[in-house]
């Protein structure tokens, strides 16, 4: 309470389409999406909006409207975006495992104790990449911050290739 007043705090996600913006970006064949979009699960706009701009560009090169500069422009964010992605799915990847790894390492320590060893069967030791085992592992923040820069990215090359129109 603030001078014998009760604070009211409220969240407002902004509204489920932004019909305006979406004017501005419809070369892209995008309909961008406010915040309380994201209620359909983590990444669902930006799926929507990689959807879009796929379904788009296919269009125009299937119908010839796509020109050769702009689909030069197109195809080099578009493989940068790749490897991009290609490189925070495998980060994402070893996260996963490594948080799965700790949820098992739990359940084995709260799982009871017993007297009599169980025979186990043998296992090959699992085949690591070098790759993988030089990688650091990631923290949520880490994922973040490297999701907001593959965005930041792939919004620069939509930038620069609408200027190359």
């Amino acid at each position: 309470m603030e001078d014998g007043r009760r604070k009211i705090t409220k969240c407002y996600l902004g509204p489920d389409k932004y019909t305006y913006a979406t004017k501005l970006h419809s070369d892209m064949g995008m309909e961008l999406k406010g915040m309380a979009y994201e209620a359909g699960g983590p990444g669902s706009r930006l799926i929507d909006y990689i959807n879009g701009l796929a379904n788009k560009l296919s269009a125009e090169a299937e119908d010839g409207t796509l020109e050769l500069e702009r689909a030069r422009s197109w195809l080099r964010a578009v493989r940068e975006a790749a490897a991009r992605f290609q490189s925070l799915a495998d980060r994402l990847e070893g996260y996963v495992r490594q948080l799965e790894a700790q949820e098992a390492g739990a359940a084995a320590l709260a799982a009871p104790n017993e007297t009599v060893a169980k025979a186990q069967p043998l296992e090959a030791p699992p085949t690591v990449s070098q790759a993988q085992t030089t990688q650091a592992q990631l923290t949520p923040e880490d994922i973040d911050r490297e999701v907001r820069r593959i965005q930041e990215t792939v919004k620069g090359e939509f930038r620069r290739a609408q200027g190359a129109r």
